[in-house]
């Protein structure tokens, strides 16, 4: 009987040892955070299917170290790619769309999928008077009117109710809503609006550090004037800004306009209620614009709408970083990245008459100079899936 009971004693400790060890372990694991993970999922303008363009794609993030795995969807009316990230990293959205562009694949939207709660860093090329110790601006804040443009536009964004603030080095703090789904490419689309192209958005966990440095090196603050030595009948290249409201945001335009290797004169207008610039090309030469997109973009700064005076006929040739099914003799009639091409063109009423694919590039030529849009072309050929590398200007006789 005595053994017996021995036994028992001893099955009921054994028991009451393996449910405490259970209920230890259950405890661990609420305790445990979780992982700060999630997807990224991409709409593209036009994908093949394929080993080609998967590999096309694969090698354009080659590099970034936040990619667990990419997973394409080449469907003919709606192509997307899923990018899952790895635990507890940090993706720099506005890296990636760049990396991409650049590669010459055409992002329509963005989103954000199964992250927990998270906040994004988001820096801006340019905020004038950041870091400097002008009376009345703080270091951390900088020019009111600056501020105010960004965030009054990322209010308007029925998703994001969560106030966004401003942080040193030209940086905002969001936390954006819980969901779901997470539209960051209205958010970057509408700071883009504002006049204010962001350079970097990391995705961080909501309680997580932000990083004391800047993660893209930011144009200083230091003065630079307008450069002088065009003729009044020089061709000219005017543009609509999305913003400027000050001598520091001139300053910035000066520092990009004057980068150009092709600009002989460069001014930006003293109206802040309606921001301008302009800038003069040597006769006869042939100029890139994506030169001047890629300068403004650089030093934070956007100009929507480009014109071209002081020409007569021009051609615009549009060269690409990548089309696929392209062969020897460029792309084939009836191919379907070919057709995509076409309806790009298609759709705009100034270059559908005008214009032809050949080789790699599609070539307008326009009997006057101010028939050109530049930024309805590269609109419509990023929305198709072709954002373009070049968009050459060469006077014509």
């Amino acid at each position: 009987m005595t053994t017996v009971h021995s036994l028992n004693v001893r099955r009921v400790a054994a028991v009451t040892v393996v449910m405490l060890a259970l209920a230890a372990s259950a405890v661990a694991q609420e305790k445990k955070p979780r992982p700060f993970w999630g997807a990224i999922h991409l709409q593209l303008g036009y994908l093949e299917a394929g080993d080609e363009a998967k590999q096309h794609f694969e090698e354009s993030l080659q590099g970034l170290e936040w990619i667990d795995f990419i997973n394409l969807r080449p469907d003919p009316a709606f192509p997307t790619v899923r990018i899952k990230t790895k635990n507890d990293s940090n993706p720099d959205v506005v890296d990636l769309l760049e990396r991409l562009r650049k590669r010459g694949i055409g992002v329509t939207g963005i989103r954000l999928n199964r992250f927990a709660a998270m906040k994004w860093v988001t820096q801006l090329g340019h905020m004038c008077g950041v870091g400097t110790l002008k009376k009345g601006i703080k270091p951390a804040e900088g020019c009111p009117r600056c501020r105010d443009t960004a965030l009054s536009q990322l209010k308007g964004l029925e998703a994001f109710k969560a106030p966004s603030r401003f942080t040193k080095l030209h940086r905002i703090l969001t936390e954006p809503p819980r969901a779901d789904i997470v539209d960051v490419g209205a958010y970057l689309d509408s700071l883009a609006a504002a006049g204010k192209p962001a350079v970097s958005l990391l995705v961080l966990p909501k309680d997580g550090p932000v990083p004391e440095k800047s993660v893209r090196p930011i144009a200083g603050l230091e003065p630079s004037k307008r450069k002088t030595g065009g003729s009044p009948t020089d061709p000219l290249v005017t543009m609509t800004l999305g913003h400027a409201c000050c001598n520091r945001c001139a300053a910035a335009l000066y520092h990009a306009l004057n980068s150009l290797p092709w600009a002989v004169e460069t001014r930006v207008a003293d109206d802040w209620s309606y921001p301008r610039a302009s800038v003069r090309v040597k006769p006869g030469e042939a100029f890139d614009l994506a030169d001047l997109h890629d300068a403004l973009r650089r030093d934070g700064m956007t100009a929507p709408k480009v014109r071209l005076a002081n020409l007569n006929a021009v051609e615009l040739r549009v060269g690409f970083a990548y089309l696929p099914g392209l062969v020897k003799g460029g792309l084939p009639k009836g191919a379907p990245a070919r057709r995509a091409l076409e309806r790009a063109m298609d759709s705009l009423a100034w270059a559908a008459k005008s214009y032809r694919i050949q080789g790699a590039t599609v070539t307008i030529k326009l009997r006057h100079a101010d028939e050109a849009k530049p930024e309805e072309l590269v609109s419509a050929l990023s929305r198709a899936g072709f954002p373009p590398k070049s968009l050459r200007v060469t006077p014509g006789s």
